[in-house]
């Protein structure tokens, strides 16, 4: 989406709406058609710039700000959120 943009897109025109709705969309079906536990990571620098619809409760229910950090802090990380014991 910010790709879209720096090309020259403005915020709002119909091919930028268009990539928001279908991510927006892709995501439900995620939700919708996965069973058991769902994962999905998105990473950006600038969280101030996404859409509101994107990052309500409901589609990110963790919000984890990572700064610069080393593969230790990585292990941490995963055994706290994942249950992940084993670092291979």
């Amino acid at each position: 989406m910010d790709k879209a943009r720096e090309e020259g897109e403005e915020e709002g025109s119909g091919s930028s709406k268009g990539t928001l709705s279908g991510l927006l969309n892709f995501i439900d079906v995620l939700w919708s058609a996965c069973g058991g536990v769902r994962l999905i990571v998105f990473t950006t620098n600038y969280v101030e710039k996404l859409d509101p619809a994107l990052i309500r409760r409901g589609r990110m229910d963790k919000h984890i700000e990572l700064s610069y950090y080393r593969f230790e802090v990585f292990k941490v990380l995963a055994e706290n959120y994942l249950n992940v014991e084993s670092h291979q």
